[in-house]
């Protein structure tokens, strides 16, 4: 309820914009959650690689990187929260402009009172784990890092996320 209230605050600088915002971003991805759903091999064809994170006694949230918690683009851009040097092995090195989305810090800090947050992004290791070593070096708020080699390669060549994978109660887990 405190989180709602503070993406959604009224004093927030173009609330309406960033309402709609939000409410295409659930749109988006209930679309491709949709598409997913059409798109996976048969779970006996799956072979999921299984993680057993640590016992918490809060709920789970996990949360993706890209696009919800922050943005990135590659190149050196003006107004940028940070510039990395990105080395991913076997490709070239580049520099990756990060632009974290406003209030960042407020809501994990609210959403780690309520929730154990965990990152699962399908993006490669080195590139999430740069980023995320600059939001939370010290694992303050994100206790886990999940990256694309858990991820479920559909047949249309996108990557899934199965929250299987965690051996978890899933009616105590959420994607956002």
């Amino acid at each position: 309820s405190h989180i709602l209230k503070l993406l959604f605050s009224s004093n927030r600088p173009n609330s309406t914009t960033y309402s709609n915002l939000i409410q295409e971003h659930f749109h988006l991805s209930f679309q491709i959650l949709s598409h997913a759903s059409s798109t996976l091999l048969p779970p006996r064809f799956q072979e999921l690689k299984k993680i057993h994170l640590p016992y918490s006694s809060k709920p789970t949230l996990i949360l993706d990187m890209d696009e919800t918690l922050l943005h990135c683009s590659t190149g050196e851009i003006d107004g940028a929260d940070t510039i990395l040097d990105l080395r991913i092995p076997g490709s070239e090195p580049c520099k990756v402009s990060v632009f974290l989305r406003p209030f960042l810090y407020e809501a994990l800090e609210e959403l780690n009172k309520e929730f154990e947050l965990v990152v699962f992004t399908a993006s490669h290791a080195a590139y999430a784990n740069l980023v995320l070593d600059f939001v939370d070096a010290s694992r303050r708020f994100i206790k886990h890092r999940i990256f694309r080699d858990y991820c479920v390669l559909a047949t249309d060549g996108m990557f899934v996320k199965d929250l299987r994978i965690l051996c978890r109660d899933l009616k105590k887990t959420i994607l956002v």
